[in-house]
This record gives C-alpha cells, structure tokens and sequence, in this order.
C-alpha cells in the first residue's frame, strides 16, 4: 500500500453568498486514505421477525436511529405490513406489528 501524501491548501470561506471574507480556512487533501467499510455503525431491530401481535421494547439509551431504520427497513423490503412505535413511562419505546 503506498503511503498517504498530505498537502496543504488555504481556502477562503465566505459568509451566505458574498464575497465577504470571514476567515481563513486549510485543508489537507491526502492520497490513498482506504475508504470506510460503512458510514456508521448499523443498528439493528427485528422488524422482519415480528409476527402480528407481537412487539419488542427499545430501551431510552437504545433509541437513535429506530425511525430511520423502520424508514430504511420498509423501503429495502418493500414491506407493506403496519408497524406501530409508542413511547412508554420510562422514555423507551414499544413496537408492535398490527
């Protein structure tokens, strides 16, 4: 693997669209950085096990990402069945399948 080469670039940055400099701005732009295998670490909740009737508890601290991952669970599977999320006592979070 070649090793990453660095360099220094000053850009000026301004404010909305104006030609108003607010301040001073570098970048190193490096060659042969390996690109990450996933953006982010992938939650996972078993949406596609639930059978009708059933549910599963997300805890408070467990929650990030539940919305976005129902939206992104629904879109991928081409899912059509109802899911349902209410917030509990606790802050945590209830999901069923109708």
């Amino acid at each position: 693997m070649k090793s990453a080469k660095t360099t220094t670039v000053a850009a000026k940055t301004a404010a909305n669209a104006s030609s108003k400099v607010v301040g001073d701005v570098d970048f190193k732009i490096e060659d042969n950085v390996p690109l990450p295998t996933t953006a982010r670490p992938v939650r996972y909740f078993p949406f596609d096990k639930l059978k009708s009737g059933q549910s599963f508890l997300v805890l408070k601290d467990q929650r990030a990402g539940l919305r976005t991952s129902l939206a992104a669970y629904y879109k991928s599977s081409g899912e059509t069945r109802t899911i349902i999320m209410r917030r509990q006592d606790d802050e945590s979070i209830r999901v069923w399948r109708k």
